[in-house]
């Protein structure tokens, strides 16, 4: 449902949405958001903000790195399976440990650089307002 509001800032698009609760059944809400709050400014850069920004990446580039690292690990399990091959394992892992430890080196390093990189793009550079 689609209902149009007259605000400070003009007309703009409200969509709501029915939910009804299942315990009890007499409870039902709406749940409204404004079109415009998916694209607001994400705001001035500030120290704490960056530092947020950064250890989210950081821990992104890691949980990144253990989904690839179980996919290696997967494909050599198979592959070995397929040739009928003896695997050692390191501690409950498939892989040599000097490849886990490069794959969560390069997992967090990658997600360190990678929130630099998309902090410069979103809150120095504003390449979304250039557009």
């Amino acid at each position: 449902m689609k209902v149009k509001v007259e605000g400070n800032e003009g007309v703009r698009n409200l969509h709501c949405i029915y939910k009804a609760s299942l315990i009890p059944s007499f409870f039902f809400a709406f749940e409204c958001y404004n079109e415009a709050m998916f694209f607001r400014a994400p705001g001035k850069p500030t120290g704490l903000k960056q530092a947020v920004y950064l250890i989210a990446a950081t821990i992104l580039g890691l949980i990144l790195s253990f989904i690839v690292h179980a996919f290696i690990e997967i494909s050599y399990l198979r592959w070995a399976e397929n040739q009928s091959l003896t695997v050692p394992f390191y501690n409950g892992c498939a892989l040599i440990p000097l490849l886990q430890i490069a794959l969560l080196v390069f997992g967090v390093i990658g997600g360190f650089f990678l929130g630099r990189l998309w902090w410069r793009k979103i809150y120095i550079e504003r390449v979304w307002v250039k557009r």
